[in-house]
């Protein structure tokens, strides 16, 4: 990709992060580990082994910013199955990677597909009330982590 073409990728990348709700981040990690991939294979099927390994090294960290961002109040099994299942993935990579195999990235994409088919699925409504709980909870959070400040200073 010449330069241009990545500071435009890039510039855009960072505009849509700037005005993006939680659920459209989450979209939009899914989409790198995708994208991360497809270079991968085809830094592969060119022996560019510089590039496989960058590639390779962005959709693995991309998988765990995906580990990373789950919450677990939203439903422990759900998170408890796709912390496994990322991290099965990001196995395969590496395995991927040292083997120099096309067809283990062709497997993890298409896990990644089926997972982000499913999230692209969450209406509207419900991706708005999973912002506000997520929103009260936090709030609820920080009110008690402020009280307990409050209560250290004070007993100081």
């Amino acid at each position: 990709m010449n330069s241009k073409l990545k500071n435009y990728t890039r510039d855009n990348v960072r505009n849509r992060l700037e005005d993006a709700d939680p659920y459209t981040v989450i979209q939009m990690l899914m989409q790198g580990v995708l994208e991360n991939c497809s270079y991968a294979k085809g830094a592969i099927e060119h022996k560019n082994m510089e590039k496989k390994g960058h590639h390779i090294g962005r959709a693995q960290a991309i998988l765990e910013s995906l580990i990373v961002s789950l919450n677990p109040q939203a439903g422990a099994d759900a998170t408890d199955n796709l912390i496994g299942l990322y991290g099965y993935m990001s196995d395969r990579l590496m395995t991927a990677s040292v083997e120099l195999d096309t067809k283990i990235i062709d497997e993890v994409m298409s896990l990644m597909i089926e997972i982000k088919s499913a999230w692209d699925q969450i209406p509207m409504e419900a991706r708005q009330e999973a912002h506000e709980v997520l929103g009260k909870l936090h709030a609820e959070e920080d009110a008690a982590h402020q009280q307990e400040v409050q209560r250290i200073a004070s007993s100081a």
